[in-house]
């Protein structure tokens, strides 16, 4: 019985081991069995969960980005429906309605006036300027630089930059005097021998000027006291004489003053230089053409001149014999005029010429609508290439300079009551940066009419090009926030010294390649404009830096414009 009992319990001690040893392997088998498991969960939770939200967002992607596009082509699409302007420098146009641009074009009632403060020319001004550029004044005698600082002080010419170096730049308006009954063209009466004669003063009055400083030195005191006043008004002649050279076109011309509009020109220098009533003649509102060139005069050294012509149409159009007589013109019966040999016309004797080909004027003739259709081409001189190969571009040299200093501005700003550390609070910019903008023309300052306050200027213009279909050119552009596309006026930033017609031309033809010849710009009071968005982003513009100072402040000008017909914009795109 023992032994059976023992053997009983040594089995029930093995089975009790074999169970202990069997218990010990499940339990790690089944801590296996467990990671696995854990393993295939996460898996299979990826595989369940993970992969949809991944899929269902790439194709929310997708959508959206599809959404997107079809979007934008459906306003491109819209676009071309409703308007008919093509791409232009990757920009598009199109002729809208008036009332459509009224929308974002409000005017702004009762502005405030404000009296603009203007830089003083003088002959160390002008020294300092140029030397500021690198420009010396060596080779120049006395007489050419009070000359040439005189004619900046008095508008009738300004300081320009072209790659970084200044030149000399002038505006001539030339007329264009037409008697249409005759066929006849006013022109400069000039002799050979007068000719001689002046080239003959000019070296003597030259000679003169090279020995101005020498008669200074030599000789006696009371000699240079008696032969200086004729010293210098010699001297004087000879610097106009050779900055104003005659003109191979041999029409009456004069200078376009600072702020001058060319129409307002071109009457000016009827009354006063030639005498002849306005009852008597047209003044057209269209140019017969624009013509640049550049000149190198032995009077500057190295001081290039860049001249601007505006050929100005003046049609005869009276009948009166009085008027006609003042004219040189006189007939025995209305049909049949005729003319005097010779006219005199203020100091200048001048000659009714037969319209021919020698007469170089008309080369200009074929830019002008009237005039090509009155005249037959035997009768004109050979056109001249278009876009004369000056090296500018079509609105001529860029940028101003002016004779702004720090010393000046500060004393400027003193008077005024402006410290110069609040500069910068007040304007966004301190003394030598609002210098270096006022010296370039990119800034202007002035005094407001009420209240006194002296205010730091940036002026914006914009055209209103219109055509008889009372219809007005924009400018497009493509905003995410908008389903169509949203317009503008075409603008640009002036710079001091341009007025209303040099900036419209150099939007009109820069921006937009309309030719001068199809533009016709009446004399008209700019009407200033609430700023819009485009206006205070506009390139070069320094309001988005200082919009947020108080005396900064940004005008809106609007320039109305007028061509034939949307046609001949549209044939120059």
């Amino acid at each position: 019985m023992r032994d059976e009992a023992g053997s009983h319990g040594g089995l029930e001690r093995r089975i009790a081991s074999i169970g202990t040893a069997t218990s010990g392997t499940t339990t790690t088998e089944v801590a296996h069995s467990w990671q696995s498991d854990d393993f295939a969960g996460y898996i299979f939770f990826s595989v369940d969960f993970i992969c949809p939200v991944v899929f269902l967002l790439l194709l929310a992607i997708w959508f959206h980005c599809a959404t997107r596009r079809s979007t934008q082509l459906a306003a491109a699409e819209a676009s071309e429906k409703c308007s008919t302007g093509p791409i232009l420098n990757e920009t598009r146009f199109a002729w809208w309605n008036r009332l459509k641009v009224s929308n974002f074009v409000q005017l702004l009632q009762a502005p405030d006036p404000v009296e603009l403060v203007q830089p003083e020319w003088s002959s160390q001004a002008l020294r300092e300027v140029l030397e500021s550029c690198g420009f010396m004044l060596d080779g120049w005698s006395d007489a050419a630089t009070d000359y040439l600082a005189e004619e900046l002080a008095s508008g009738r010419s300004r300081l320009a930059l072209h790659d970084g170096k200044p030149m000399r730049h002038v505006e001539l308006i030339m007329l264009v005097i037409e008697h249409p009954w005759g066929r006849r063209i006013l022109q400069l009466e000039q002799y050979e021998e007068t000719e001689q004669a002046e080239k003959s003063t000019s070296r003597e009055s030259e000679k003169t000027v090279a020995q101005e400083d020498t008669n200074g030195v030599i000789g006696e005191e009371g000699v240079v006291d008696a032969t200086k006043e004729v010293t210098e008004e010699a001297a004087k002649q000879a610097v106009q004489r050779a900055a104003f050279p005659q003109l191979p076109e041999r029409v009456p011309a004069t200078r376009r003053v600072h702020g001058e509009h060319i129409l307002a020109g071109a009457r000016r220098c009827l009354t006063e230089k030639l005498g002849v009533s306005q009852n008597a003649v047209r003044v057209h509102e269209g140019l017969i053409s624009v013509a640049d060139e550049v000149q190198d005069l032995h009077r500057f050294p190295d001081l290039r001149s860049f001249v601007r012509k505006f050929l100005v149409h003046v049609e005869v159009t009276t009948s009166d014999t009085t008027l006609l007589q003042g004219l040189g013109l006189y007939s025995q019966s209305a049909e049949q005029p005729t003319a005097k040999e010779t006219v005199k016309f203020g100091k200048r004797e001048y000659r009714w010429t037969q319209l021919n080909p020698s007469v170089q004027v008309s080369q200009y003739f074929h830019g002008s609508c009237l005039l090509s259709n009155r005249y037959s081409s035997e009768l004109l001189m050979a056109e001249p290439p278009q876009r004369l190969r000056t090296g500018f571009p079509e609105g001529g040299p860029g940028g101003a300079l002016l004779p702004w200093t720090q010393q000046g501005l500060k004393a400027l700003l003193k008077a005024h009551e402006v410290s110069e550390e609040t500069a910068v609070a007040r304007y966004g910019l301190d003394v030598p940066q609002l210098v270096a903008e006022l010296q370039k023309g990119r800034l202007a300052l002035g005094v407001r009419a009420s209240g006194g306050r002296f205010l730091c200027f940036e002026d914006v213009f914009s055209l209103l090009i219109t055509t008889t279909t009372a219809e007005v050119l924009v400018e497009l552009r493509h905003e995410e926030s908008q389903s169509e596309p949203v317009g503008h006026l075409p603008c640009a930033k002036r710079l001091v010294g341009e007025d209303a017609w040099a900036i419209a031309r150099r939007i009109a033809c820069g921006q937009l390649n309309i030719m001068w010849r199809d533009l016709t710009i009446a004399e008209q009071i700019v009407q200033e404009v609430i700023p819009g968005n485009v206006a205070q982003h506009v390139l070069g513009g320094l309001w988005p830096f200082c919009g947020q100072s108080p005396d900064f402040v940004l005008r809106e000008f609007v320039v109305l414009v007028h061509v034939a017909s949307s046609d001949r914009v549209s044939c120059y795109w």
